[in-house]
C-alpha cells in the first residue's frame, strides 16, 4: 500500500456513493502548538537516518518521492503492527503509518487518547460501494498538531472482511506531494495526447 498516496486514512470517498458521517464537536486542540511525534519519528526527519532500517523502496523520480518498507515492525502495547511504511519527499519524511488487526482498533484509540488527549475529530458511517458490490461500515479519529495530524481508521464490509490503518502525515509535505503528483499526471496525459496526434499525422486535404 502506498501510504502517501492512498494513505489518506482509508480513502473512503472513492467508494462512498451514499454516506452518513458524524463528527465530534470541534474544540481547541491541546496538540495544536506541538510538533507531531509518533513512534519516534517526526515530520521532516531525513531519509538517511532511516535508510538502514528500510527493506526496499518504491520510487517516483518525477516528483522526488521515495517510500520505504520498514524492516522492523514494532508493537504498541499488545498490538502487533504490520506493513509499516515511511514516505519521503525531497528526502524528508512526510508520512508514515501501518496496518493492524481490525479487532485492535479500540486498544489503539485508548493508547492514543492516553498519550495525545481526546481526538479533535471523529467520523463514522455506512457507504455503498459502486456497481452494487455491497455496503461497508467505517469509522475513524484524528489528532491535529502544529505541523500535521495523526489518524486511525477501520472499515468492514458485509462479507466480514475488515481493514484498519494508522497514518501520521505532515501538512506542508503532503500538500506539496499532491501538487507535484497532480502536475506530473497532467504532464503525462498531455504527452500521451500529443503522441496520439503525431501518430495520426497531418490532416488529409480534400481536393
Amino acid at each position: 500500500m502506498r501510504y502517501a498516496i492512498a494513505f489518506g486514512v482509508l480513502a473512503l470517498g472513492v467508494y462512498a456513493c451514499s454516506t452518513k458521517d458524524t463528527k465530534a464537536p470541534q474544540t481547541a486542540s491541546a496538540n495544536s502548538t506541538r510538533a507531531l511525534e509518533f513512534l519516534g519519528a517526526r515530520v521532516n526527519d531525513p531519509l538517511d537516518s532511516a535508510r538502514k532500517n528500510c527493506g526496499y523502496f518504491f520510487k517516483d523520480t518525477s516528483i522526488s518521492e521515495q517510500t520505504c518498507m520498514v524492516n522492523t515492525q514494532p508493537k504498541i502495547g499488545d498490538v502487533r503492527i504490520k506493513n509499516m511504511m515511511k514516505t519521503y519527499l525531497d528526502r524528508k519524511l512526510i508520512s508514515w503509518g501501518f496496518d493492524f488487526d481490525f479487532a485492535d482498533y479500540g486498544l489503539l484509540v485508548t493508547a492514543f487518547t492516553t498519550k495525545y488527549g481526546v481526538p479533535d475529530s471523529a467520523y463514522s458511517g455506512v457507504a455503498q460501494m459502486p456497481e452494487d458490490r455491497g455496503r461497508f461500515g467505517y469509522e475513524g479519529k484524528y489528532w491535529t498538531f502544529a505541523d500535521g495530524r495523526l489518524g486511525i481508521s477501520r472499515e468492514k464490509g458485509e462479507d466480514g472482511h475488515g481493514a484498519a490503518q494508522v497514518l501520521a502525515e505532515g501538512r506542508v509535505g503532503i500538500a506539496e506531494f499532491r501538487r507535484r503528483s497532480t502536475a506530473a499526471k497532467a504532464a503525462k496525459e498531455a504527452a500521451a495526447a500529443a503522441s496520439v496526434v503525431r501518430d495520426l499525422g497531418a490532416p488529409t486535404k480534400t481536393p
